[in-house]
């Protein structure tokens, strides 16, 4: 460990026998939903993102002590406490493009406003789902899409201007 990793050792957090930079880690990760299990009886922590596909985990470490799983949780932003462990949430969508300027167009307005999105090529016609419903031509105009964009950034605008 050199150079800047050096500047501070209070920034690294001893989990087990492994060292994390919690704040780069932190800085680093994309938008997703992040949770750390901590199972008590075993202090094994696991550190999870689901980004809607699936999800999976990114990290585990056996022998964590509760308060240093919990400092852990705390500088990677995970405030909402769940039954056995932490959890962040933040909104993420879907689009499917069939290469069309509309398509093009809903991709940028959705990085523009920083929602995370799952982009997906090759579709027969365009779809945009929030999770919740599909949005698709004929039914729905690009401009309608964009108008729902919009407001999910607005509904979600405290998670979204958070790390991760």
């Amino acid at each position: 460990m050199e150079g800047a990793y050096m500047e501070d050792s209070r920034m690294w957090i001893l989990l087990g026998t492994a060292r994390v930079h919690a704040e780069t880690l932190k800085r680093y990760l994309q938008k997703a939903h992040y949770w750390i299990a901590y199972d008590r009886k075993t202090a094994q922590l696991s550190l999870w993102a689901n980004h809607g596909d699936g999800g999976g985990v990114i990290l585990e470490a056996d022998q964590v002590p509760f308060e240093t799983a919990e400092r852990f949780a705390k500088e990677l932003g995970l405030y909402q406490k769940i039954s056995d462990g932490w959890s962040k949430w933040n909104p993420s969508v879907r689009l499917y493009s069939d290469g069309s300027r509309d398509a093009l167009e809903l991709k940028r307005t959705i990085l523009e406003l920083g929602i995370p999105l799952n982009f997906h090529e090759g579709a027969a016609q365009w779809e945009f789902s929030d999770g919740h419903f599909a949005y698709h031509p004929p039914t729905w105009t690009k401009n309608k899409v964009v108008e729902i964009i919009r407001e999910i950034a607005l509904r979600y605008q405290k998670d979204l201007s958070t790390l991760p």
